[in-house]
């Protein structure tokens, strides 16, 4: 069995930086480059993202909040992949209405949006009548989050019972909104004042109902990751729709128009409802980049805690660093798109 100097361990769990979450040292342990597993844990290098990769460790207040926030990292990257996996998606079938050729449909998401975007930009110009009334129907979609899985996670993150956890709602609450409300409360004229009642506006205080925004936990950093990533994830959303025309006598080029508008039809509606998810994924994300970032301390009580399972951590840390960038470039370009979807509908 490779064993490595434990300062060299705690200097790698360490070198977490918040801001890029760059790590040092960890790929210069003694004998190899990658981090291997713990004994007993075989199959499991220790580098991928799962909670139990170093052992079952929820008997300990450490061990169990870090598998929470492994868990987290874990879901949160599988959300904001599948999100920009899906906009792909949409973007190739608007590329399909526009004739695009197989190479324009092939790489990675930003290039192929980018080439849909900008070919039914030309195509509208050749197609209509410059300043032609299109008619435009867009209804979208509307995400709630869910304020109880918070609570949950939250509470067995910490080891509390659920309502022991406070959960804020930071957007709209359409239910009974017990704090400040930052618009109208239900019979009531003020703003700005405890509410108690179902706020029309932003509520900063607990909601009883459905949060159409995202979850702000009151939770120590590895736990609150766990639950606004638990409430994002868990969100529910009603489907963008979106139906649109052009009179025949603003028409210059018929079959260009109608390949923009099927194109709009084929695309936009689901890149639309997979971005109405980034308020509460990109929020959730920050909280867990700034959890990760603060990831080191915890490591050093892990790796204190569990000594066999010392560099099994430090592979899981890293992996978390890796994680931070694949996800941050996930969103990245899911809110561009999804900017850029909004745009063409005049959603803005």
């Amino acid at each position: 069995m490779i064993k490595a100097h434990p300062r060299r361990i705690s200097l790698c769990l360490g070198a977490i930086v918040a801001a890029g979450a760059i790590f040092v040292a960890c790929s210069k342990l003694p004998g190899k480059s990658s981090v291997p597993g713990v004994g007993g844990l075989a199959g499991n290098d220790g580098n991928s993202l799962e909670s139990n990769a170093c052992g079952d460790l929820s008997g300990s207040d450490v061990g169990r909040k870090y598998m929470a926030f492994i868990d987290a990292s874990a879901d949160l990257q599988k959300a904001a992949t599948s999100v920009e996996s899906t906009i792909k998606d949409a973007c190739i079938a608007m590329g399909r209405e526009l004739q695009l050729s197989a190479a324009q449909l092939s790489g990675d998401t930003k290039t192929i949006c980018t080439s849909a975007f900008a070919t039914l930009s030309d195509f509208r110009k050749v197609g209509i009548k410059a300043g032609a009334k299109v008619n435009i129907k867009y209804t979208p979609a509307v995400c709630t989050v869910n304020m109880k899985a918070a609570a949950s996670a939250a509470a067995k993150c910490e080891g509390k019972a659920s309502a022991d956890i406070e959960v804020q709602c930071s957007g709209q609450c359409s239910g009974t909104c017990n704090g400040k409300c930052d618009g109208t409360c239900e019979g009531s004229s003020k703003s700005g004042t405890s509410c108690n009642s179902q706020c029309d506006g932003t509520c900063e205080g607990s909601c009883e109902g459905e949060c159409s925004g995202h979850a702000d936990v009151k939770a120590e950093g590895q736990c609150r990751a766990k639950a606004e990533v638990s409430a994002s994830i868990e969100a529910t959303c009603t489907p963008a729709k979106l139906d649109v025309s052009a009179k025949a006598g603003v028409m210059l080029d018929k079959s260009k128009a109608d390949a923009a508008f099927a194109a709009m039809r084929a695309g936009i509606p689901t890149i639309l409802s997979a971005g109405a998810r980034l308020e509460s994924l990109g929020a959730a994300t920050r909280t867990w980049a700034k959890a990760a970032g603060e990831l080191a301390s915890s490591g050093r009580d892990l790796a204190s805690e569990f000594r066999s399972q010392a560099m099994c951590f430090t592979g899981q840390v890293a992996a978390v660093a890796r994680s931070v960038t694949e996800v941050n470039a996930s969103i990245s370009v899911s809110v561009e798109v999804s900017a850029s979807a909004s745009g063409s509908v005049g959603a803005n």
